[in-house]
């Protein structure tokens, strides 16, 4: 019987070590060996699916979901192929029947402000995502400059399919709007296809 405990043990341990080596590299999808791994060790279900839920929401946090997208693209691909490679990781990404989205100003007031609008969508997802306990990503999550660079000769009608796509695919649950979303004509596009669809829409009423 000892041996048989400590045999659990032993596999336990093996198991989490190797997820947690797949959960810090973007290419390896084996992260819920942790799971399993306590799982050996007794932990509780309830308690390691709370941890799940963090690793699944910390996949979309750093720049990981754009590492992950990025290196699935070649010079002259479309908007299509990043679509293509950001579902998988949605899918992943998304906590039990629960996925948010965050929407509002990106180019709409020039240019020079899309870094500093996409890092305030971005710092608005984790926010929401520690406050609700869901994956939350938005625009900044995907389009980091390396993606946008490969992608800037794309018409902007493009980018609002693009979005309608993302939102048609059935794994987004909630959209959050942020202050001032009205001035996007992108956000706006967002916006009637969330209301169309039935998605949950909330209005945020605080900055970040």
């Amino acid at each position: 019987m000892e041996k048989k405990v400590l045999l659990k043990k032993i596999v336990g341990v093996t198991l989490i070590i190797l997820g947690a080596i797949s959960v810090l590299t973007p290419f390896t999808p084996f992260g819920w060996l942790i799971f399993v791994g306590l799982g050996f060790l007794g932990v509780r279900i309830g308690f390691w699916a709370r941890i799940k839920s963090y690793f699944n929401r910390w996949r979309t946090n750093g720049g990981r979901m754009a590492d992950e997208i990025i290196i699935k693209l070649k010079p002259g691909d479309s908007l299509h192929t990043v679509h293509s490679a950001l579902i998988p990781i949605l899918t992943r990404a998304k906590t039990g029947t629960r996925l948010g989205y965050c929407a509002g100003l990106v180019s709409s007031e020039g240019s020079e402000h899309v870094t500093k609008n996409f890092e305030r969508l971005v710092r608005f997802a984790r926010h929401l995502e520690q406050l609700h306990g869901f994956a939350v990503f938005s625009s900044g999550d995907i389009f980091r400059p390396e993606v946008l660079e490969i992608v800037k000769h794309s018409p902007e009608h493009d980018f609002y399919q693009f979005w309608r796509n993302v939102l048609s695919s059935g794994l987004v649950t909630d959209v959050f709007m942020t202050p001032r979303w009205e001035r996007s004509r992108g956000a706006m596009d967002e916006h009637e296809t969330a209301k169309k669809l039935g998605i949950a829409i909330y209005y945020l009423d605080f900055e970040i």
